[in-house]
């Protein structure tokens, strides 16, 4: 069983839950503060919008 395997098999409380939820969000947040992350983000929705353009053709 992996590390992770075992993570998950262990029973979780409700508290516990809420704070790794909290703290998954406030990483997410962080992350999309992020220039690197912004840049890719606005050349993914670029090439996402260019697709769906040229799809309707």
């Amino acid at each position: 069983m992996t590390e992770l395997e075992a993570a998950m098999a262990r029973p979780v409380n409700e508290n516990e839950l809420k704070i790794r939820f909290e703290f998954f969000c406030k990483s997410m947040i962080n992350a999309a503060r992020d220039p690197e992350v912004q840049a890719d983000y606005q050349q993914w929705l670029k090439e996402k919008r260019q697709r769906e353009q040229q799809e309707v053709l």
